[in-house]
């Protein structure tokens, strides 16, 4: 999927402390969260991250369209969005980190990945589709973890109105180091795309940082 249109990297923080009410932080919450700040979006378009951490809670967010906060949520909710310049995809190495959904399709089923060499295989195959090559020797795996919660159909991502929640399990992994780029647009399609399954769940976003090729 190529498109030459825009993207930005937008990221949203939540100042816990200005909320009255408490913030119900589960991944179908803040999937709606984020998705109540685009108007209209083709699926496929958009990939957030949860980038929270013991001090704050924030996401990333990247899209071809700027995101903007309901009135709800402008005294407790800072963005701040910028258009990623196309030069940043010029660059011939960069370190990297994504939160990917490690599971392959066998018999019309998902199958979830499990050990180190599976994932890394899995990785290797959907970077080299970006013209992307990984340095294997700098390559780390997270143990993957199951996250498993409660999604209304009645979501804005889904088509029907029922209110029947329907459970859902990721096996989540962490993946992060160096790979090398070979064609800038097929790069920045990766960072569009984001990688694997379940991108509107808060999975595949790639983070990228240039490294110097000294």
């Amino acid at each position: 999927m190529t498109s030459n249109n825009e993207l930005f990297l937008s990221r949203i923080l939540v100042r816990m402390s200005n909320h009255k009410e408490s913030y119900t932080s589960g991944v179908s919450q803040n999937h709606r969260f984020i998705y109540s700040m685009f108007d209209k979006i083709e699926h496929g378009r958009l990939v957030w991250l949860d980038n929270s951490n013991q001090r704050q809670k924030s996401f990333l967010v990247v899209s071809e369209v700027k995101p903007r906060l309901k009135d709800k949520y402008k005294s407790y909710v800072v963005l701040e969005s910028r258009k990623i310049n196309d030069r940043f995809f010029e660059h011939k190495t960069y370190a990297f980190k994504t939160l990917v959904n490690c599971v392959v399709c066998r018999n019309k089923k998902r199958i979830p990945l499990f050990e180190h060499d599976e994932i890394l295989a899995w990785f290797k195959q959907r970077l080299l589709k970006t013209d992307c090559a990984l340095n294997e020797d700098m390559c780390f795996i997270s143990p993957p973890k199951a996250l498993i919660f409660e999604h209304l159909s009645s979501d804005p991502r889904c088509n029907n109105n029922s209110n029947n929640a329907q459970t859902i399990t990721l096996n989540v992994c962490e993946i992060s180091g160096v790979l090398t780029a070979n064609n800038p647009q097929l790069l920045k399609d990766l960072v569009r795309n984001g990688i694997g399954r379940s991108k509107s769940f808060g999975c595949g976003l790639m983070q990228l940082v240039p490294v110097s090729d000294n």
